[in-house]
Formats: C-alpha cells, sequence, structure tokens
C-alpha cells in the first residue's frame, strides 16, 4: 500500500506543469572576504532568485547586523533577470567591525507571503594586527594615518596663476611709469613754458566767463579757484610756495616783496580774506564783494606782472578788470 502511494506522489510530480516548478524561492548570504583587518570595510550581499511575480521581503536591520557587524553603507535593490521565468534581487550591504572576533551571520530570513525562506550562514574573521599594551591608558589609532599624496599638478597651477598675477601688476606699473607719468610731465613742461602772467590771466578769463558768484551754489567753488589762480601765479614769478601756505603766511611773506606796492598788497589781503570768510566761515558777501575780488585778482596779476613780460596791449586797463 505504501509503495503504491509513493508511486503516486511520484507520477503527480513529473506530471506538474513547469510553471509550478518555477516557483521555488532560493536565497542565499555572502561577503566579499572572509577575513579583514580591524576598522576596514567589506560587502555583505544578500540575494533571492524568485519569480517574477513572487513577492519576497528582506531582512530588515538598523544599523547592525545579526551578530554585531555594524552597517556603513546600505545599498539599493538591484534586480537582475535570471531566466525565462525567475529574477535575481540583490541587496548589498557596506559592513565593518572595530573587535578583534570571529562574526557569525546566522541564516537570515526572507518572507513571501505565509512562507518564510531561511538563507545559510556566512562567517566573517576580523584580525587585529598589532599587539595591544594592557598596562597602557594610552589611546591609540585603529589605523594608521593616511598620507594623502602630493597633487602636483594643483600645487603647479597655483604658482604658475601668482606668477602671472605678478608679471601683470608689474606689467601695469611699468606702462603707468612710461606712459601716464611721461604724459603728465609733458603737460608740466608745456605749462612751465608759458609765462606764469599768461596762464593766471587765460584761468582769470575762464573764470570770469562763467560768472560762478552769480549763482550761490557755486560760491565756494569761484572763491578757491580765484585764489588757486593767484597762489600758483605767486608761486611761478615770486617763488614762494603759497599753494601749500595759510594766508595769512602768504600776507606775511609777501610784504617784503610788495613793499614799494602797497595797494598789490592790499588787493590780495581783501581777496584771501574774503575767501576764507566763504570757504571756512560759510559767509555770503555781496555780488560787489565777489566782484571785487576777482577785480583785485586782475590787478594783483597786473600790477606784479615781471618786468622781462610787459609788453604793449591794445586795450585798456578799464576793459582788463571790467566785470560783465
Amino acid at each position: 500500500m505504501k509503495r503504491y502511494i509513493s508511486l503516486v506522489l511520484f507520477l503527480v510530480l513529473l506530471l506538474l506543469p513547469s510553471e509550478m516548478k518555477g516557483q521555488r524561492i532560493v536565497a542565499s548570504a555572502s561577503v566579499d572576504s572572509v577575513a579583514i583587518l580591524i576598522g576596514d570595510q567589506t560587502g555583505l550581499t544578500l540575494e533571492v532568485v524568485q519569480p517574477h511575480d513572487a513577492v519576497v521581503s528582506f531582512p530588515i536591520f538598523s544599523d547592525t547586523i545579526w551578530g554585531g557587524l555594524e552597517i556603513v553603507d546600505m545599498g539599493k535593490m538591484d534586480t537582475l533577470p535570471s531566466d525565462e521565468s525567475n529574477v535575481k534581487v540583490r541587496r548589498r550591504y557596506v559592513v565593518t567591525a572595530f573587535e578583534d572576533s570571529l562574526y557569525l551571520v546566522p541564516a537570515l530570513p526572507f518572507v513571501s507571503g505565509s512562507d518564510t525562506i531561511w538563507s545559510d550562514a556566512v562567517a566573517l574573521k576580523v584580525i587585529q594586527p598589532f599587539e595591544i599594551d594592557t598596562a597602557s591608558h594610552m589611546l591609540a589609532d585603529v589605523k594608521d594615518i593616511y598620507k594623502a599624496p602630493v597633487y602636483w599638478w594643483g600645487i603647479i597651477r597655483i604658482v604658475l596663476l601668482v606668477l602671472l598675477v605678478a608679471l601683470l601688476v608689474v606689467l601695469g606699473i611699468w606702462l603707468y611709469r612710461r606712459y601716464a607719468k611721461k604724459e603728465q610731465h609733458e603737460v608740466v613742461k608745456e605749462e612751465e613754458k608759458r609765462p606764469p602772467y599768461d596762464v593766471a590771466v587765460e584761468q582769470l578769463d575762464k573764470i570770469k566767463a562763467e560768472k560762478m558768484w552769480q549763482q550761490p551754489a557755486r560760491l565756494k567753488e569761484y572763491h578757491t579757484e580765484l585764489t588757486d589762480v593767484v597762489r600758483t601765479y605767486i608761486e611761478g614769478v615770486f617763488d614762494v610756495a603759497s599753494r601749500e601756505l595759510p594766508s595769512s603766511e602768504i600776507l606775511y611773506m609777501m610784504q617784503p616783496l610788495l613793499k614799494d606796492k602797497k595797494e598789490m598788497l592790499a588787493a590780495l589781503k581783501q581777496m584771501l580774506e574774503l575767501s576764507d570768510l566763504v570757504k571756512f566761515a560759510k559767509a555770503s558777501p555781496s555780488t560787489e564783494e565777489n566782484e571785487l575780488s576777482l577785480r583785485n585778482a586782475y590787478s594783483f596779476i597786473e600790477g606784479t606782472r615781471p618786468a622781462e613780460q610787459v609788453e604793449e596791449v591794445n586795450t585798456s586797463e578799464n576793459e582788463l578788470v571790467k566785470v560783465d
């Protein structure tokens, strides 16, 4: 009777459709290395061969694998074709350990519906490569300090960049000294060729034409330009550094030089003192006072003109000092 039953079961298995034979699920576990040094990392791969339509749940871990292995990285699920009716589902974990021991990862459960499929167990040996002095309480690194390689190309690029910037700076300074200063020197030379009298009269004519004293907002600018013209003229004719001196010092130094021209000294004093009141005391002189300063500037320059520069002119003195 038993033989009859066994024969019937064997015939049923032979007649079972191939689709049903392919429903078998196989789980496995493997490690990349059977032994690692303490603190090193290796891979633990869990793999399931299953039918296309099967749903299999992998074991769930937090930060460690059973057996004490710590998870460094938890990879994603990969699905690969196996054959016509099955696929491979794979997940790779990067693990490490910090104790010298033989770690045993037991068979892991994979659940599919009401069935549980178990993988094979794997082992990993963690080796301590150096002796530990248990009598010492000093902390020691798990691994030697890693020396990064020298990135020579990066260093060379930085050096070349610094040299290029330095070269551009030197070139810019050289060009400035060669051309900018040359132009400035030529302008100064051109001004030096012209008599101070001619330069001063030309600048006063320009100030007169602009009529800045009639614009309250430009009153300070008017007196500043006016006194600058006279100061520059004094420096060119009398060799007095008047552009760096206050008004009182200019008048003091001009007294012996104008001892025979008291009216010129008085004209200079009126113009400088009124300019100081406008620039420093924020005074608001009348139109007549502003025009008087311009007339005194013309008078001072005309009255102190060097003898060698005196020329015959066709216009009368009144036309020279007249203010429109």
